[in-house]
Parts: structure tokens; C-alpha cells; sequence
């Protein structure tokens, strides 16, 4: 049984499975009052129009008879592709993006919503906007009756890391190396960021690699000091990567799963590192991070804090055995600060006293239940006599130093944590106590007739 749907009334008809539209139609002229008009089939649940020669058991049982000039024919494309499809002129623009039919017919294996729609008008192409997408086909019509001509487009999302800068990028074809892709952002700065990473990743995708072979189509944009590279070794094998420095530890274990295993990713040998670890703890090193596989084994749950960095907690499982000298150096290390001017001690003030003890002792001394190596809570100290308290472009940093601290040092240390190359010192300057581009060969108490407790440096442009 099939529901034929007219203008004027709706009928239900049987025919037999086989029988196909063409017949239908003969039938429909033959015997009813539909003799002298011209009309096509149109499946109201898939919202096509109907080749003629379709039998009806493969299509759906409600079917509308419409009139030829409710109709237009129009191209679409994608890549190399195109098919030529008649549609309803009433028809929002916006099916042609939304229809399965149509994407499986020019094998468009890509979400629609990763789609726009380009109209190519003799060698142009219009992006068409989410209102021109809401108009009917029959705007597009053109008075000189050229059939319109549609690609489907893939759009390409790039945000860069600094700023959040979106870069809308339509590209008609996956058959574009990423080296390709960075050279068609519209950015002045295209001479430094010249990395893209996968936006669900983090993996810093290689120049070279085609787009064909990515699932993905939004990355994020960074420049070499924003890449942190890795190595991963067992005993006899050892994989390199490299990821974006907001990349995490449970991404590199994801990228790299079936080479890890069941086994533990180590830092340093001894530390298993929180899987929300982030990259950014290495930046500092600018060198490869090591890791290390091992197979598992009980080991001790440790939180380090610092109170002035409360944005960054610190955790990691560890052996028992490890000795809090290596412990305090992996964290002065993460935390990136000076050794000299930090101590680590317990979480309600207590000084570890003896570098050589391990953990295992250091626990073991304690006649406190709250206190074991399932929750290990230390945290960093600030022991400096001197902070400096530096501002640059709306950002304020400590820097702990004694007045034995040349400028330069400082200086340099600042550049480090505002992520300002070394080789572009020349362009900033220091200006304290009103003091613009000041010497950075003395001491800071070179500047003062008492030591200061705390001073504010302003570091800018020069």
C-alpha cells in the first residue's frame, strides 16, 4: 500500500512491490484526473525527489505528487565529485547540508556541522552565511536559467594558543598537507607560528602530514617555544614525540597506548606523574622530558603545593624508597624556582630535616594515623629575603632573590616566565624607582641604602 499525496487530495493505492514509478505514473494519467499535468514523485520522510525508475518497495510508503515547475535542478559538489539532483524550489537551502542522501551520494565522510556551503558563480565562490542558508532554493534561480552550483566545503577552525584568535579556514579538499593549511591563515606573525596541534590531541601534527589521514578538522596554532618534546624508553625500544605544552600527561599516555601498555609512565625514574599533569611544568627544561616504562608496583600517593602558584598542584605516585633530597629536586624543578631560596616541608609546617631519609622513613617517624604513603601532603616554602614583584602587560610574578642577585639574573629569570625568548632581551628593558632602562650589572641593594623586603620592577618594550 502506498499514500499518494496531491495538491488537491491524497489517495491510497496498492500496487504491486515491484512496480516502479514510471508505471505508477502512466497509471495515475491513464485512469485519474491528473491527464494533462506533469508530475514527479517526492518522498516526503527522506525529502527527495524520486528517480522514475525506483520501485516502490525501496522507498518509503508516503509519496507526494508534485507539478514539474515546483521543481529545479541544481549541481552539488565535494572534491572532485558532482552529482546533478532536482529538488523542490520551496526547499530550504539548507538541506543540501543537512540531507545523508546527498553526502553518501558524493562520499562526504565528515559531520555535516563541519560542512559550510560555497554557491560557485563562474570562477567565485561565496561562502553562503546561516541566513542565506534558511532561504528557499529558488533564490539561487538565475534569469539567464543557469543551473546553480553548489560545494559542499569543509571548514577548517584554527585558534591560537596566545590570544584565542579563530581562523575560519574552507578548503574544498582534504588533499592538503598541514605545511599547506599554515600557509593559507591570514597571520602576520606567520614567520613564528608555524605548528599546528590536534585540537582533541595535543600532538603536534607534522608538515607533512596529509589531511586525508586526520579525523579532525579544528587544531590550534602554536610556535616552537609552546612544544614540549618527550621520549618514552623500555629496556629495549624508545618512541619520541612532540605535543603542545597544554597537552597533559594522560594524553601522552593516549597517544602512545599501545606502546605503554600496562605499564607505568615514570619521570625522573621514580615519579608517576598525575594523568592532568601539564606539559607546562617542563617548559622551562627547553630539552626533551625522559620518561621511562616499569611494571607496576606499590607505591607511595604524594600532593606537593606552592601557595604561589595555587593554579599548579603537583601530583605524582612514587617509590617509598625515594629520598626526599630527590623528591625536593623534582619539585623545585616542576614548580621551575630556585633551589636556594625554597624548602619543602610537610602541609601543616613541619620541617623535613634530613635530606637522606626516604619517605618510607620519614613516614614511618611519624606517630600520627592521618599521616601515611597513601597521602603524602607537602607543600614549597619561599625562604628568600628578598621579592621581587615584576608586572608586565597586566601580569605580576614573584621572583625571590637575596642582595646578592645581580639585575641580570632577574631579568632574565622574568623573561623566562613570561615566555619571552632569551634572544629578544635586547628589545626590553627594566625600570625601577622611576628609573626607566635600568643597569642590570649591580645588585638590587645596590639601588636601596637598607635591603628591601620586597620591590616592583616593571619590565616592558623598550
Amino acid at each position: 500500500m502506498i499514500l499518494l499525496y496531491f495538491s488537491v487530495e491524497t489517495q491510497t493505492k496498492l500496487f504491486h512491490p515491484l512496480t516502479d514509478l514510471k508505471h505508477i505514473g502512466y497509471w495515475i494519467q491513464t485512469v485519474d484526473r491528473f491527464s494533462n499535468e506533469t508530475f514527479m514523485f517526492y518522498d516526503n520522510e527522506q525529502a527527495i525527489i524520486l528517480d522514475e525508475n525506483e520501485v516502490i518497495s525501496a522507498v518509503s510508503s508516503s509519496l507526494s505528487g508534485i507539478l514539474d515547475d515546483e521543481t529545479m535542478t541544481i549541481h552539488l559538489s565535494y572534491e572532485n565529485k558532482t552529482e546533478t539532483i532536482r529538488l523542490l524550489k520551496s526547499i530550504l537551502t539548507s538541506n543540501l547540508l543537512n540531507n545523508e542522501q546527498y553526502f553518501q551520494q558524493l562520499n562526504v565522510q565528515i559531520p555535516s556541522n563541519e560542512c559550510i556551503l560555497v554557491q560557485i558563480i563562474n570562477d567565485d565562490n561565496k561562502i553562503l552565511s546561516n541566513e542565506e542558508l534558511q532561504q528557499p532554493l529558488q533564490v539561487y534561480s538565475s534569469s539567464n536559467n543557469l543551473e546553480p552550483h553548489f560545494r559542499i566545503a569543509i571548514l577548517i577552525q584554527i585558534i591560537q594558543y596566545d590570544n584565542n584568535h579563530l581562523y575560519s579556514i574552507p578548503i574544498p579538499s582534504r588533499n592538503l598537507t598541514i605545511e599547506e593549511l599554515i600557509q593559507m591563515i591570514p597571520n602576520d606573525q606567520s614567520d613564528t607560528y608555524t605548528y599546528l596541534s590536534s585540537f582533541q590531541r595535543h600532538v603536534v601534527l607534522s608538515n607533512n602530514t596529509n589531511l586525508q589521514d586526520l579525523n579532525e578538522t579544528k587544531f590550534h596554532l602554536i610556535n616552537e617555544n609552546q612544544i614540549c618534546s618527550i621520549s618514552i624508553s623500555d629496556a629495549q625500544n624508545t618512541v619520541d614525540g612532540r605535543f603542545a605544552i597544554f597537552a597533559t600527561i594522560g594524553d601522552i599516555c593516549g597517544e602512545h597506548e599501545d606502546f605503554i601498555g600496562d605499564k607505568s609512565l615514570r619521570f625522573n625514574r621514580n615519579f608517576v606523574l598525575a594523568p592532568d599533569t601539564c606539559l607546562t611544568c617542563f617548559q622551562h627544561l627547553k630539552s626533551t622530558v625522559d620518561f621511562n616504562l616499569y611494571g607496576r608496583q606499590e607505591l607511595a600517593h604524594v600532593t606537593i603545593t606552592n601557595d604561589e602558584q595555587p593554579e599548579f598542584i603537583l601530583k605524582f605516585d612514587c617509590l617509598p624508597s625515594v629520598e626526599l633530597d630527590v623528591l625536593s629536586q623534582v619539585a623545585f624543578q616542576l614548580f621551575n624556582v630556585r633551589p636556594k631560596f625554597y624548602d619543602l616541608i610537610e602541609i601543616d609546617g613541619t620541617p623535613l630535616e634530613d635530606d637522606s631519609l626516604s619517605l618510607d622513613d620519614v613516614m614511618d617517624s611519624f606517630d600520627d594515623p592521618t599521616k601515611s604513603l597513601d597521602n603524602v601532603q607537602l607543600k614549597l616554602i619561599n625562604k628568600a629575603s628578598i621579592q621581587c614583584l615584576i608586572t608586565y602587560d597586566n601580569q605580576t610574578i614573584k621572583i625571590p632573590t637575596n642582595n646578592e642577585t645581580s639585575l641580570q639574573t632577574i631579568f632574565q629569570e622574568a623573561l623566562e616566565k613570561f615566555h619571552i625568548p632569551l634572544e629578544s632581551m635586547n628589545e626590553y628593558q627594566f625600570s625601577l624607582l622611576d628609573i626607566d632602562d635600568i643597569d642590570l650589572e649591580p645588585s638590587i641593594s645596590d639601588y636601596f641604602d637598607d635591603e628591601p623586603t620586597e620591590v616592583t620592577i616593571k619590565l616592558s618594550r623598550k
